[in-house]
């Protein structure tokens, strides 16, 4: 039964009307499918010795289930079952080495506060901010600077004031050449 009513299109006429459908919608063309992943919670499952297995995340456990949709609301695809010894391989490897990206996101945030708390200048600046900072972090790494804990507390109110401090116009002055250099690079 699942055949019959969750199908991906496959004939070309099929393809053609999904793709007009999300064309219609944002004018994004050749898209056949939107694809999300959600958790569902299995609470009060026994599941045994592989209960590991089903610890998502955020330590709660779940089933990762796969959709597909067209741009009619219609579930095209869904894949909700338990993991092979392969997957189950993937996702006792995968937090180790993702890791990596979500402690060089804390780094970065650490190292350039105003990305912690927030950037006040449009969407283009910040963009191009953003940019700066992560070049600045990368020379840092590549110039083996010693990694400094902040110990300065930074406000939960992302539009709260930051006190700044006296700073010197020297060091104010090479920080503003060395930002320029890099934006008009980018």
């Amino acid at each position: 039964m699942k055949g019959d009513v969750i199908r991906f299109p496959t004939t070309p006429q099929e393809v053609m009307a999904t793709q007009r459908g999300f064309s219609d919608v944002a004018a994004f063309p050749r898209i056949v499918s939107a694809v999300d992943c959600t958790h569902v919670l299995l609470k009060g499952s026994r599941l045994g010795e592989d209960a590991y297995v089903y610890i998502n995340r955020k330590r709660v456990k779940s089933i990762n289930v796969q959709l597909m949709c067209n741009s009619r609301y219609i579930i095209t695809n869904v894949v909700a079952r338990w993991q092979s010894p392969a997957e189950i391989s993937y996702n006792r490897a995968h937090p180790r080495t993702r890791v990596f990206i979500e402690q060089v996101n804390g780094q970065l945030k650490m190292k350039f506060p105003c990305l912690m708390v927030g950037l006040h200048v449009g969407p283009k600046q910040a963009c191009r901010t953003i940019v700066a900072c992560a070049v600045l972090f990368n020379l840092a790494k590549d110039m083996q600077e010693p990694e400094h804990e902040l110990n300065q507390h930074l406000p939960d109110d992302p539009h709260a004031e930051i006190y700044q401090g006296a700073a010197r116009a020297s060091g104010l002055a090479i920080r503003a050449q060395i930002a320029q250099d890099i934006y008009n690079r980018l």
